[in-house]
């Protein structure tokens, strides 16, 4: 593991949700919205967690569509078709019509993680895991 980091809920700004819990938001409470996420290729496991996630709070999403990177999905929550799950270092992006709230109550963080073959001797490996080291030295 290298960072980790909460997961968000992503509503378009006039969500009626909004209205009702505008510092955090259940999961559960997204059980009636149209669900948008990355497509798969990218983070192969993100879209099955997310789903389970669903799950335990008791509802299976209504996934409308797996498209694009998180800034395509942050598009289609913008122009109101639906909502998303994203760590929160999205909510840094300028993305104007969406707001971020936090999960409540928490869900498992999202985790970064590094891993390589130890049977690899190349020098931009050796860097590689010196500087991820470093950052969970740091954090």
């Amino acid at each position: 593991p290298i960072y980790e980091e909460e997961l968000m809920a992503v509503l378009h700004e006039e969500h009626p949700l909004l209205q009702k819990c505008p510092q955090a938001i259940s999961l559960a409470a997204l059980a009636n919205d149209h669900f948008y996420l990355a497509e798969r290729a990218g983070s192969p496991l993100y879209n099955p967690w997310i789903l389970v996630l669903c799950q335990q709070a008791g509802f299976t999403p209504h996934l409308l569509e797996e498209s694009g990177q998180p800034t395509t999905v942050l598009g289609y929550v913008a122009a109101g078709l639906g909502v998303t799950i994203l760590p929160a270092q999205f909510a840094q992006l300028s993305t104007v019509g969406v707001r971020f709230l936090p999960l409540d109550p928490p869900l498992p963080h999202y985790r970064y993680c590094a891993a390589w073959v130890p049977q690899n001797s190349h020098a931009a490996l050796a860097q590689f895991v010196k500087v991820a080291e470093s950052i969970v030295a740091d954090t």
